[in-house]
């Protein structure tokens, strides 16, 4: 038994030879670009906005300061939103001494009066600041 085969190519165009294209007329969409462009209105503006955005940002470092003096679980709570929020950034040094705070401070994770909880929250914050923390010490006496 044979089989035959047969193979036609389509013919290559020479670089002098132009390939003939259907093109589309689409009509022009209502849709303008004056998004794309985007120039603001006022400059004092702009600026009342970026001393506002400065202001907020001193706020939460007076907050973060105030709550790593008590070192409770709200200042757990408090980093773990503003991580959350995406802010992070502008506060990492303060963020870091607290958690360096804490993790020198305290020895076990769990305390008699903590929730499961808290203590999972600084296990976590403690572990993406790059502190070794065993998993052993969320398991209370």
């Amino acid at each position: 038994m044979s089989v035959s085969l047969s193979l036609s190519a389509a013919p290559i165009p020479t670089p002098h030879q132009e390939v003939g294209r259907s093109t589309a007329d689409f009509p022009p969409g209502f849709w303008t670009d004056s998004f794309l462009t985007y120039t603001p209105d006022d400059t004092v503006i702009n600026e009342c906005k970026k001393q506002q955005i400065e202001e907020l940002k001193e706020e939460v470092r007076e907050e973060l300061k105030k709550a790593s003096a008590v070192k409770s679980p709200e200042l757990l709570k408090l980093i773990d939103s503003i991580q959350l929020l995406g802010v992070a950034y502008h506060f990492e040094r303060e963020i870091g001494e607290a958690l360096k705070d804490m993790f020198e401070t305290n020895s076990r994770l769990v305390d008699d009066n903590e929730d499961l909880t808290t203590s999972s929250l600084l296990f976590r914050l403690l572990r993406q600041e790059g502190y070794h923390v065993p998993s052993e010490s969320l398991i209370g006496d």
